[in-house]
Formats: C-alpha cells, structure tokens, sequence
C-alpha cells in the first residue's frame, strides 16, 4: 500500500523535473526485462515458423521430384527424434502421409500433398510476416527506452 502511494505521489514520476526515485528505477528495469523476455520468445517463434516454412518447401520440391522422375518406388532415412534416423523402404510413392496441422497426417496423392504443403507454406510465410512485426516493434520499444 505504501509503493502506491509513492508511485502516485507528486515526485518521482515520470512528468517531473528528471529526478527519479527507486520504484521508478525498478519498474523501469523490469519493464526493460520483459521486453526483452519477450522479444527473445517472438524471435524464437520467427525461427521455429522459419524452419517449418523450409520443411514444407523442402517436400514441395522432393514431391516435384517424385513427379518429374516418376519414381514408383525408393529409399529413404526418416527422422525417430533426437537426431537419430532409421532407413526406410517406400514401396509406392503415389500416395504421401502429410502432416496438415494439429497432429494430423492424412494420406494424400502426390498433387494433394503439393497443393497442402503450398497452402501450410502461405500461411506460415503469413504467420512469420505478423511475428517479425512483432518482434521489430518490440525491438523499437527497446532502442527508445535505451534512449530515454
């Protein structure tokens, strides 16, 4: 009860003649590291959309190539986790399981799956432009607070 009644009082604020007390100082600070708390989360963000963008290109072009080589058949290393692949046998290359979103993997033909990974890929590319905006408006929050 005491910090706001300080906090409202006439002096120390923020429309006075440049003194500052130490509650102002200290939510300054903690201002300060929220915003960049936030800024490394949206900047974390942008990386993970960025490299589900690349992921989804990347089966955009092996798919062209599945279509192109007319390859009925092939072999291939598939991620388990934790950087540890297995290899693979995929003895008909028409049909695709594509993950669309949520945990789902339908089964799609070779033109389904484009058309899902094109539309995933629009809509990802849309996500990361809103979160880059994000994250420069923070950072031009953090530049003008190191000037103040």
């Amino acid at each position: 009860m005491q910090r706001s009644a300080r906090m409202t009082g006439g002096s120390g604020g923020s429309g006075g003649g440049g003194t500052s007390t130490p509650d102002s100082l200290e939510s300054y600070e903690a201002f300060r590291r929220r915003l960049q708390a936030d800024l490394a989360a949206a900047q974390s963000l942008c990386q993970d959309l960025m490299e589900e963008e690349r992921s989804y290109r990347e089966l955009e072009s092996n798919i062209a190539v599945l279509q192109r080589e007319k390859l009925g058949s092939l072999t291939t290393l598939v991620p388990l986790g934790a950087g540890v692949h297995a290899q693979a046998a995929v003895p008909d290359t028409s049909r695709l399981f594509v993950h669309v979103a949520l945990g789902f993997h339908p089964e799609l033909t070779l033109e389904e799956a484009a058309a899902a990974a094109a539309a995933r890929r629009r809509h990802l590319q849309t996500q990361l432009a809103r979160r880059g905006a994000e994250a420069a408006a923070i950072m031009a929050h953090l530049r003008l607070m190191s000037r103040a």
